[in-house]
């Protein structure tokens, strides 16, 4: 029976995340680590580190074989051991007093190490000008060793005009001929990989109206981050991945985002998944423990997220089965369900009559009326 594992050390487990986030460490050998001591891990620790990592599928585990002669050491290939000799030190095996090579176990990334936010696109929510699309543009910029150029989608305050779907046409089409623009801006440039997104809000159902829009089916997406998504839980996205459209969606879930109950009330198409998460399991949902409809944006929110081996850091860099550990339960996007039809009906009315009373009372005439509903 082979000897047990002491437990993993979280700290340990965070460190090697890291340097496996970092891109430069396609090889862990716990024995060449513990000799080198700068992680100040024993062997033991180290490999009970890796077995865990190994065992999410963030490693797989491969066994090296070893010149035999101390003063190499060098790592063979199974065609080396059948001709029993070392290519680095040339030493024929037949020769040595124990000539069977060492047989250790190491620890290989599966993937690719990491990759680069070639470029970006931001998209706020509605009612704001979105102030954190700056923030988040300085704060990427200070983070990547190179450039990476963010463009910063911004389409007004959309208040009352989110209760209808014409506006919602209006506001899709815009972005796509904007983005339409932009990627030909960017392949012109050099810039041909796809962009990444970042969405808050209502945003995030403009960018899910627009996918599903024939005008811009040639559009095609790195890394999706959704934040207070009012999109629907029951929206299909493995569709979009699967024909190449996007290549991975995160829907970072808000525990105390309860807005995105108030917007599937009244604004057609939507839903709390913000808050309960998406059903379809090409998503990644992860809770954000005491985040409401803001947090994500704010400093707070915006430190966790972009910190080196934070969530956005590290579903932007590395593949997205990695974040498998960190996924939410599904069982509160499966048990959601629509709003009754009538109580769909008499949200729209009701939303305009308060609207009505108080412009009324403002003072602001038809036409201001108008403005503000088309927001």
């Amino acid at each position: 029976m082979s000897k047990a594992l002491e437990p993993a050390d979280p700290a340990l487990i965070a460190k090697l995340e890291a340097l496996i986030a970092e891109g430069g460490a396609p090889e862990f050998d716990p024995v060449e680590l513990a000799r080198a001591g700068r992680l100040g891990w024993s062997r033991a620790e180290l490999t009970a580190a890796l077995e865990t990592l190994a065992a999410r599928g963030l490693l797989t585990r491969v066994d090296k074989a070893l010149c035999p002669v101390q003063t190499c050491g060098r790592p063979i290939s199974e065609e080396d051991v059948a001709a029993q000799r070392c290519p680095s030190c040339t030493t024929d095996f037949r020769t040595l007093d124990h000539p069977e090579p060492e047989v250790r176990t190491v620890y290989r990334y599966v993937g690719p190490l990491s990759r680069d936010v070639q470029w970006a696109v931001v998209m706020h929510g509605m009612n704001t000008l979105g102030p954190w699309q700056e923030e988040f543009s300085w704060r990427l910029a200070l983070k990547l060793r190179y450039s990476a150029p963010v463009l910063i989608h911004k389409y007004g305050l959309v208040r009352l005009g989110v209760l209808f779907r014409f506006r919602h046409r209006a506001l899709v089409q815009a972005l796509g001929l904007r983005l339409t623009r932009s990627f030909a801006l960017a392949a012109a440039n050099g810039r041909t990989q796809p962009p990444d997104i970042i969405l808050h809000s209502f945003g995030t159902l403009l960018f899910a109206k627009m996918l599903d829009d024939p005008a811009f089916k040639a559009l095609r997406f790195g890394r999706v981050v959704m934040a207070g998504s009012i999109v629907r839980p029951d929206h299909t996205w493995h569709r979009h991945i699967e024909a190449g459209r996007v290549e991975a969606v995160l829907n970072h879930c808000g525990a105390r985002d309860y807005i995105v109950d108030l917007a599937a009330f009244a604004i057609p198409d939507t839903g709390p998944s913000g808050r309960v998460g998406i059903i379809d399991a090409a998503v990644i949902n992860v809770r954000a423990d005491g985040y409401d409809h803001s947090t994500f944006f704010q400093d707070r929110g915006l430190d966790e997220s972009l910190a080196a081996g934070g969530l956005w850091d590290r579903f932007l860099r590395v593949p997205p089965q990695t974040l498998q550990p960190v996924r939410m339960d599904g069982a509160a996007a499966r048990a959601w369900r629509p709003l009754p039809w009538p109580l769909r009906r008499i949200a729209l009315p009701a939303i305009l009559l308060v609207t009505f009373i108080v412009v009324a009372g403002a003072g602001w005439g038809a036409v201001g009326l108008v403005r503000h509903i088309l927001g």
